[in-house]
């Protein structure tokens, strides 16, 4: 039993504690087993606590006071949010272009040298989740803009990646020829419509 958070994370320095010393014996045996359930929740269901989770990975190997605070926190957070996770209901949609439209968000922490991108890929007019990343950034960036922009990169990454298993597919469904093999480029937009990018930075919007 423990007393549910309201955030994965503490949203001050207060809050949050500052404690430098390094955890040992069994405490680490613990930290390290609930750690890799956390990827497991991650990967599959709650993206939402993706950032904590790879902060948290980042001191697997000598983990400190604070990274023990950090997993307390979140376990009485996913103890008050058990009942959240990721539902996929059909389309409502008739079209496949619907079906197959693509929005994806892009977003990162500065904060060098542990600045982190984030991003979601969305699937269909039904707005599905069907990819997610949070990742340490392995460039040091300059400012708020680069920063954004080396997020936007890997959030492409993924949409291309997705675009073309959705091509792969439809090659599969459709007579042939009607459908080019060359790449995602080519694919013509009444199948395939073009993936719209949103990112919270004006000074790094294309």
């Amino acid at each position: 039993d423990c007393k549910p958070v309201a955030t994965p994370i503490a949203t001050s320095q207060a809050a949050a504690g500052a404690r430098t010393g390094s955890i040992t014996g069994e405490l680490v045996r613990i930290f390290r087993s609930l750690v890799g359930g956390f990827n497991h929740l991650v990967n599959c269901t709650r993206p939402d606590i993706a950032l904590v989770v790879r902060q948290l990975q980042s001191g697997i190997a000598a983990p400190t006071e604070e990274h023990w605070l950090q997993m307390k926190r979140l376990v009485r957070y996913l103890a008050g949010s058990a009942e959240l996770g990721l539902v996929y209901r059909p389309c409502e949609e008739a079209s496949l272009k619907c079906a197959l439209a693509t929005t994806a968000y892009s977003d990162a922490s500065f904060d060098p040298p542990s600045s982190y991108s984030g991003g979601l890929v969305f699937l269909s007019s039904a707005r599905h989740l069907v990819g997610w990343s949070c990742r340490k950034q392995r460039i040091v960036s300059q400012s708020t803009m680069e920063s954004k922009f080396i997020a936007l990169g890997g959030v492409v990454t993924d949409v291309i990646c997705l675009r073309m298993m959705l091509c792969e597919g439809l090659c599969g469904e459709l007579p042939e020829g009607d459908l080019p093999l060359e790449g995602v480029l080519e694919v013509p937009e009444q199948l395939l419509p073009p993936t719209e990018v949103m990112v919270d930075n004006e000074a790094a919007r294309l």
